[in-house]
This record gives structure tokens, C-alpha cells and sequence, in this order.
């Protein structure tokens, strides 16, 4: 496995990694994530068919969900559509930053944990909201389990569920 990989990794807007730090950072996830599977993965399956008919690999996969950006920036990416460009001028009245996300079917519901979540670490008075979400994750997991959906996503989800909010 070691043997087949070049001599540098190249990452997308990073540095490249020799194999030693590849596998020493490979190791450490290892050890921090204690064998568990994350959702956060990405598609095991990158390539793209190219309009010549032939599967191309793309320069750089999205990021399963990306760093705050100005709200303003999204205009830049519609420079011909005038009616998304006054929608992001109406929405920039209420939100000033938005996250990319990569758009697997899962965007909505991972962007949508993952503001409550930043949402709930700026509060005053967490401790409350975290109880909450802690009665909701245990009738969540009764849920799974009536529902036989316990082992088929993650093997436990309180435990997943817990371990998100406990970060």
C-alpha cells in the first residue's frame, strides 16, 4: 500500500505532504476518530465524465462543507444573472457570511447542524439548549432503533450525536 504512492502528495490549496507526514497525519485521524466512520466523508468515486465521453478526475474535490465567506462574494459567481444577484443583495440586509457546501443530498441538513451547532458553542447560556438537544438525541436513537436504522448509517448514533455536541 505504502510502495504505490508518489513521492509527494499534492493537496488542493495546501502544501504537498511527503509520504512520512502523510501517514503520520493518517495515523493521528486514525487514533482521534478511534476507527469510527464520519458522514464527512468524500464520494468514493471523484471522476466526472468529460463532454469527450471520457471519465476525467477533477482538479479538486468540494469540500463537504467550506470556511465563512462574505455573503457579497456570491455575486461574483453570477455575473450574467441579475435576478440571483438582487436575491444575494436582499439576503445581504439579514446575513453577512454563508458557507459552500458540497451539494450530495446531505447539504441541507449538514449545513443546517452545523450552524445550530456553531450557534449553540456563542450562546450565553448553553447548558439549557444542550439538555434539549440531548432529550432529542435520546428520543432520536428510540427512533433509529424502532426504525431497525441503528447499524445501517452509523452503528450508534447517541454516541455520534453526543460526541458532535460534546466538541
Amino acid at each position: 500500500q505504502k510502495k504505490n504512492l508518489p513521492h509527494d502528495l499534492v493537496r488542493h490549496d495546501s502544501m504537498p505532504l511527503n509520504k512520512n507526514e502523510y501517514f503520520s497525519l493518517w495515523e493521528n485521524w486514525n487514533q482521534l476518530l478511534d476507527g469510527k466512520r464520519t458522514y464527512l466523508r468524500p464520494p468514493k468515486d471523484c471522476r466526472i465524465l468529460s463532454v469527450s465521453g471520457v471519465f476525467r478526475c477533477p482538479d479538486a474535490r468540494p469540500r463537504t462543507l467550506g470556511c465563512q465567506e462574505p455573503l457579497l462574494d456570491l455575486v461574483q459567481d453570477y455575473p450574467d444573472n441579475d435576478i440571483l444577484q438582487e436575491i444575494i443583495k436582499i439576503l445581504c440586509q439579514r446575513y453577512v457570511h454563508f458557507r459552500r457546501t458540497r451539494g450530495d443530498g446531505n447539504y441541507f441538513y449538514r449545513a443546517f447542524f452545523f450552524s445550530y451547532l456553531e450557534n449553540l458553542g456563542q450562546m450565553q447560556d448553553s447548558q439549557a439548549e444542550v439538555t434539549r438537544l440531548m432529550e432529542h438525541v435520546a428520543v432520536s436513537r428510540q427512533n433509529f432503533c424502532r426504525l431497525k436504522w441503528d447499524k445501517a448509517y452509523f452503528l450508534n448514533p447517541e454516541e455520534y450525536f453526543s460526541s458532535v455536541v460534546s466538541v
